[in-house]
Parts: C-alpha cells; structure tokens; sequence
C-alpha cells in the first residue's frame, strides 16, 4: 500500500477553503450583501452555522465537494465572459 501524503491531501482541502471564502467575498462585491444573503438560503446555509464557520474560518478546511456544491450555485448569477 502506498504511503498517503497527508500533508499534501490537507493543504489541498485548506486551499478549497480559501477559494469558497474567496469566492463569497467576490460575489458580496458584485452582486451586494442582499444576494449573497440569498444564495446563502438557497443554499440553506446560515451565517451563524457551523458549516459557515468552517468554511469562513482560517482555522477550518473543507471538501472539494463543498466547494463544487457552492460554485454551482453561484454560477447562475454571472454571465460567461
């Protein structure tokens, strides 16, 4: 059995982390905390959660899955450049 990189596999989650937080902060910019509000309950996702934190909290990482959950329910609000 080859040995796992942990180091690595976390790291990778971290930076999933980093790009919905990312993320968040862009589409607050553009679209206006009212929507960002609104893709939050659409996505049935509280500011005061405990998914939230994680995900907003440099001391959390997250899932890729999280990530593409989050992205697809983004992706409606913006045009294709």
């Amino acid at each position: 059995m080859a040995q796992v990189d942990y180091h690595e596999a976390i790291t990778l989650k971290e930076r999933s982390s980093r790009y919905i937080r990312i993320a968040f902060e862009y589409f607050k910019d553009h679209q206006g905390q009212k929507d960002f509000e609104q893709l939050l309950d659409e996505l049935n996702l509280s500011q005061n959660s405990s998914i939230y934190n994680h995900i907003c909290s440099d001391d959390n990482w997250n899932s890729y899955a999280l990530e593409v959950l989050i992205y697809r329910a983004m992706v409606p609000y913006f045009t294709d450049p």
